[in-house]
């Protein structure tokens, strides 16, 4: 970066965010900054940190959502440090700095890594990727980032609409989705993510209930009693005269007779209310 950090009150409307912010803000947030950045006034707002580009605008390194707050309180201009950088170096600092602030999107992390990796769009491996980003994380790390390629489209929908319905964020960490991406079943993973934003247990909580298997078995527990729930009506009843045990579902008004096969139970449908062997059917 240049040494010279100048301070300039540049126009809004030349200044523009750069495509690869990972920094992660809700909508109590912004509206705390909004507050403040109100109070204090455009010339006193501790300036953003921009790259200018060879079309004459401003691209933010650092300083988003100060941008957009000032767009939102009409501000014409805002006070901007301009660095020389190229644009893979807006995209290194961007997230280093951001990534300080503690306050990173897990899945656009993941997808600013996935496109530099060699097994997704890019040519880097998981050391190269951990040395370009300052070892911020080290490679181990990024190992774990990228394994959330194995969440299933089911659980990237529900956690991008949990990010419009919480303003902004997502209300699981990057802990809690690698520990659900180490779950094969892609139905279960999403089971695992509606339960953790539910009960608001932390990651490490979830890490050691997967791997015990208790959160699992809780969640098929509840499935199940929600089954019986909706089985309400559905019986097993017993033929006084030949002894056979069918399966009666009064609501849908269909009857199976079980039959004992090697190793399981086979339920074969019959007419309502039939016994080949003309006896009297009792509960």
């Amino acid at each position: 970066m240049d040494s010279r950090l100048e301070v300039k009150l540049i126009d809004i409307n030349l200044i523009k965010p750069n495509p690869w912010n990972c920094n992660a803000m809700n909508s109590e947030e912004f509206r705390s900054l909004l507050i403040g950045m109100s109070k204090i006034g455009e010339e006193n707002l501790p300036p953003i940190l921009c790259r200018r580009d060879e079309d004459g605008t401003y691209e933010i390194i650092d300083g988003e959502h100060r941008y957009k707050a000032a767009k939102v309180l009409g501000w014409r201009r805002i006070p901007v440090i301009v660095v020389k950088v190229d644009k893979e170096d807006v995209k290194v600092q961007s997230l280093i700095l951001n990534y300080s602030k503690g306050r990173i999107d897990p899945l656009k992390l993941f997808d600013l890594l996935y496109k530099e990796w060699e097994g997704g769009e890019g040519r880097l491996s998981t050391r190269q990727i951990a040395e370009k980003y300052g070892r911020i994380f080290d490679q181990s790390w990024v190992v774990k980032i990228l394994s959330l390629r194995r969440l299933s489209p089911k659980v990237r929908k529900f956690l991008e609409l949990q990010r419009e319905l919480n303003g902004g964020r997502i209300p699981l960490s990057l802990k809690h989705l690698i520990a659900i991406a180490k779950v094969e079943d892609e139905e279960l993973q999403l089971k695992l993510a509606k339960a953790a934003i539910e009960t608001k247990i932390s990651a490490e909580g979830l890490e050691k209930a997967i791997a015990s298997r208790r959160f699992i078995k809780a969640i098929k527990e509840a499935n199940r009693e929600r089954k019986r729930e909706e089985c309400v009506g559905e019986s097993y009843i017993k033929c006084t005269e030949c002894g056979k045990t069918y399966l009666v579902n009064w609501k849908r008004r269909k009857v199976y007779e079980l039959r004992n096969m090697p190793g399981f139970t086979k339920l074969i449908e019959i007419p309502f209310f039939s016994c080949t062997d003309g006896g009297n059917i009792v509960s």
